[in-house]
């Protein structure tokens, strides 16, 4: 335990903390692999990746506070039909639930156009994550897919993990 009293307490911390950060290679691992709950903090790792890796100079918004955007499932957690959702058939409950909560199918979106997007196929949710109804280039990014499913959501996951190592590295050098 670091003493506070000596001269080196902000070494000692600095020292136990660098000791206690997961490596690299692990934080892409488990940040691909984590469950993200719907909450601020949640809302905040999504905007921190917005705003540092898909806008130049801070060009579009930034979540001000937890009212001012949804954070959106792309594969929605109730579907109304599973085969809409490529490979999502095939999944049991809870593995389901890690795709549906994974990083790779959340981005964020206005309120108007989020309630809009509801629980309908990518095929429909796609119109809401055009320019016209959304500022978030996180979201528009998505146009560029012609399917959603379990393998896209991997995919995604791998994408945004490495793009926020660049945000949260870890290893010292």
């Amino acid at each position: 335990m670091t003493d506070f009293k000596s001269d080196h307490w902000f070494g000692d911390i600095r020292s136990h903390l660098i000791k206690n950060m997961p490596k690299d290679s692990e934080f892409l691992e488990k940040f691909k692999t984590a469950q993200f709950q719907e909450s601020d903090q949640t809302k905040y790792i999504l905007d921190k990746l917005e705003i540092e890796t898909y806008n130049t100079a801070n060009e579009g918004i930034k979540v001000r506070n937890r009212f001012s955007v949804h954070i959106e499932h792309i594969a929605p957690k109730t579907m109304s039909n599973v085969n809409d959702w490529q490979g999502f058939a095939k999944l049991d409950d809870e593995t389901r639930k890690e795709y549906i909560t994974s990083i790779g199918n959340l981005t964020l979106l206005e309120k108007r156009p989020n309630i809009k997007a509801s629980n309908n196929p990518f095929d429909e949710k796609k119109q809401f994550y055009t320019e016209k109804n959304t500022s978030m280039r996180m979201t528009q990014d998505l146009l560029k897919y012609d399917e959603w499913g379990v393998d896209a959501i991997e995919r995604r996951s791998g994408k945004l993990a490495e793009k926020a190592l660049k945000i949260w590295h870890f290893d010292e050098k």
